[in-house]
């Protein structure tokens, strides 16, 4: 869901940093956000969740988070005069960062496997060029400062080292003999072939971890067929590929030869793959059982351990850490019938089980849970006409996957007047 932040606490939000900043001073107190939504102004009210990670110079900081992801549309907005002032700024915040990275990597804050060499620049660049071609420029700038400041380390054979060698002149009146020289260089070169071979040495360690050991986590419960392949790592598992597929009907088709194509991408086979979960429902019965016997027989026929996600919890995880109160997922279960499951939210905890009913008994259930609640789920959009008082659905907040969830998807939820839901005549 694309919203963009205009204000919080009536604060204008015009950048992701100004918003970061803003979070970061509420101290995890209640927050008003007012989005835009396709044109319209939506309110809500969010409690940002205090997390601990770690920063790029391997720092520990816990700081306030509310659970959205940053948007990768780019705005070009015009600049003063040349914008030489911007670019200084930006180029020295960002030489900053660099020096403080060496910096951190002599005290050890920063684990030498974090240094990388050619390998792990071209995965950057190409993580960056999806996002469009201002990250991948955003990039070289990054990189040229980096080259920049390893040129001027006081090492013989680079240009620092040749620094240091007319600072001497001029110290001691005398130029450094040639056979210091020549011991010098002979020391940076040495000292250069061994970061180059580290450098290196990382690279292919960190892609052979990365081409293993992988989480595939594969789903069928309603019209979609969907596959997720992650990586696991210390800090949650990254996303590295998600294939979806609208083919009412037709899951067979395409569920074998997409999972393929998956993995060709990334030029592994199945004995890649770690681990695998299976969204094991309530759903369709035909995609459920086309899903569940691709994940057995990839399990039986590779040895690898196999869990099963509850479809409706699956669900509620994303908005639910964003709401208070109670929490009804709907989903389509066949002709005239749904899945209700009630959940509370922040917690998760269930209010009343998974059950298969019509429409106008999960209103009744609904409503026995108290005035007001948050929907979510298919079952309206199938069968819209069960509720004829309900208004339509107005976004309330948006669908945000978990961290650490390997099943992501976009729903819309609404916030209900339980009174207002009655049977139909």
């Amino acid at each position: 869901m694309k919203d963009r932040i205009m204000t919080i606490d009536d604060a204008p939000i015009e950048s992701w940093e100004v918003m970061v900043t803003t979070i970061q001073a509420a101290e995890g107190r209640e927050l008003t956000i007012v989005v835009d939504r396709e044109g319209s102004p939506v309110t809500m009210q969010v409690t940002p969740r205090i997390k601990t990670f770690k920063t790029l110079s391997g720092e520990e900081v816990t700081v306030p988070v509310i659970g959205i992801e940053r948007g990768y549309e780019t705005a070009f907005k015009p600049v003063e005069g040349l914008g030489l002032t911007t670019a200084i700024k930006q180029t020295w915040n960002n030489s900053k960062l660099v020096v403080m990275g060496f910096v951190n990597i002599v005290k050890r804050l920063i684990p030498m496997e974090s240094i990388g060499g050619p390998i792990m620049i071209a995965q950057v660049i190409h993580q960056g060029a999806q996002s469009g071609v201002f990250d991948v420029l955003q990039l070289a700038a990054i990189i040229s400062i980096n080259l920049a400041i390893i040129n001027l380390l006081p090492i013989p054979v680079l240009d620092g080292g040749h620094i240091v060698y007319c600072l001497l002149e001029i110290i001691f009146r005398r130029p450094v003999s040639d056979r210091w020289k020549a011991v010098a260089t002979r020391i940076g070169i040495l000292f250069l072939l061994v970061l180059m071979s580290l450098a290196i040495f990382n690279d292919v360690r960190r892609l052979l971890l990365y081409l293993t050991d992988l989480v595939l986590a594969m789903g069928g419960t309603e019209e979609r067929l969907q596959a997720v392949l992650g990586q696991p790592g210390p800090n949650g598992c990254t996303l590295l590929a998600s294939r979806e597929w609208t083919v009412p009907g037709q899951s067979i088709k395409f569920l074998t030869p997409g999972l393929k194509e998956m993995l060709d991408a990334f030029g592994i086979g199945v004995d890649a793959i770690g681990k695998i979960a299976c969204v094991r429902g309530p759903g369709s019965f035909t995609g459920l059982r086309l899903v569940l016997a691709a994940a057995e027989g990839l399990a039986a026929g590779h040895g690898i351990p196999l869990a099963g996600l509850d479809y409706l919890p699956l669900l509620a995880s994303g908005p639910a850490q964003l709401l208070k109160g109670h929490l009804h997922v709907l989903t389509y279960a066949r002709r005239g019938l749904v899945y209700l499951e009630t959940f509370d939210a922040p917690s998760l905890d269930i209010i009343q089980p998974l059950t298969s009913l019509t429409l106008e008994e999960a209103a009744e259930r609904m409503a026995a849970c108290g005035d007001t609640a948050h929907l979510m789920g298919s079952g309206l959009r199938k069968i819209p006409t069960s509720l004829p008082s309900c208004q339509p659905p107005t976004p309330a907040t948006p669908c945000l996957a978990r961290s650490g969830t390997t099943h992501r998807r976009k729903c819309c939820l609404m916030q209900l007047s339980m009174p207002s839901i009655r049977k139909r005549p």
